[in-house]
């Protein structure tokens, strides 16, 4: 193999590895306006004070799944979000919760990163792959102790094995 050929390898495994290390950490960073499914799960669960979940999307799908504690947007009046010193909002789109950002006056006003679809992958139904290092198996156990105290289910995945399956919602 000629020199060229080489260094031509050498520049594409380095492009590889640069490309493994960026596919790791496949979420960006939090904005500053963001909560995780996480974090929210931990202030529900611990009784967080003057907090106020808000569903943003229609009443229809309010009705067909929604958030322990939140609350439509529509019943959402100025007494609620003067007594409330946080609030959650989650929405289909962004646009769909600016009218709340709009007429609030709340110190601290979050949106739920990934809405409903990250609180059922995050915290109903986290998974674990048999094959996770040790850090990735201390991020889980805290997900799957909040996942059964709000109903989820939480599972291991043997190497190969595929994430899709059919999802049930025990409790709230």
């Amino acid at each position: 193999m000629n020199t060229r050929a080489r260094i031509v390898l050498l520049v594409f495994a380095l492009v590889a590895a640069a490309f493994a290390a960026i596919a790791r950490d496949v979420a960006p960073p939090l904005a500053s306006d963001e909560v995780s499914a996480v974090d929210l799960a931990l202030w529900i669960h611990d009784g967080r004070p003057g907090l106020l979940v808000v569903d943003a999307r229609a009443a229809d799908a309010f009705d067909q799944d929604h958030l322990p504690g939140a609350r439509l947007l529509e019943d959402i009046d100025a007494v609620a979000l003067a007594a409330a010193d946080t609030v959650v909002v989650y929405a289909e789109t962004s646009a769909d919760a600016s009218a709340l950002r709009r007429r609030s006056v709340v110190p601290q006003m979050f949106r739920l990163r990934g809405g409903i679809a990250a609180w059922n992958e995050q915290v109903l139904f986290p998974v674990l792959r048999a094959d996770a290092n040790a850090k990735q198996q201390r991020d889980f156990a805290l997900r799957a102790q909040l996942s059964r105290y709000f109903g989820g289910s939480p599972r291991m995945l043997d190497p190969g094995a595929s994430t899709l399956r059919g999802r049930s919602r025990r409790g709230c």
